[in-house]
């Protein structure tokens, strides 16, 4: 089974914080009342969102890992950082404790494109006004499928209720072994 971390938008369910969907994810097994021993660890979920992820696109051997011939995309993070201090723990810290505020740059395909925690190259006043200008567009496109979506929502509610009480259909631990 492949088995990777990702993020919604946010739109929807999630802000598309990957350190808040590695600490959902090393969580949300303790919610059905597993024991311990059966918890998704910081370091799976870790693994979920780096080489875990690269699988599940296809990508395993080009991205998730910092080894030669892959790509270099990096998140630094800032150890001098309230998350960081102190430091104990790196990957308990990464999982349980990090929430983007201590990144300090980021590296996609080895080019800086966030340095001091701002992004480089981009023009934040004008994406923000475009995507305000976007709004009541998407929102008049969007009406007939809003207005379904609410009709339809109790029944989706319950339906998930029902399929996670279902003992045979429950959540169970399920992560892949190393292959």
């Amino acid at each position: 089974m492949r088995l990777g971390l990702g993020t919604d938008g946010c739109h929807c369910s999630d802000n598309q914080n990957m350190f808040e969907a590695m600490r959902a994810a090393s969580f949300v097994s303790r919610v059905r009342g597993l024991p311990p021993e059966e918890w998704v660890s910081t370091g799976e979920a870790l693994h979920m969102a780096t080489e875990g992820s690269a699988r599940v696109l296809g990508l395993q051997g080009r991205i998730g890992r910092i080894a030669p011939g892959y790509k270099a995309d990096l998140v630094l993070l800032d150890l001098d950082h309230v998350n960081f201090m102190p430091f104990n723990n790196a990957v308990n810290q990464i999982v349980h404790a990090e929430d983007g505020c201590g990144v300090d740059k980021v590296l996609i395909g080895g080019r800086l494109v966030v340095s001091g925690g701002r992004a480089l190259g981009i023009d934040k006043a004008a994406l923000a006004a475009k995507a305000e200008a976007a709004v009541d567009r998407l929102h008049a496109v969007n009406a007939r499928a809003r207005r379904f979506a609410e009709m339809i929502g109790p029944t989706v509610v319950d339906f998930c209720r029902g399929m996670a009480n279902a003992h045979e259909l429950g959540m169970h631990r399920q992560l892949p072994t190393e292959s």
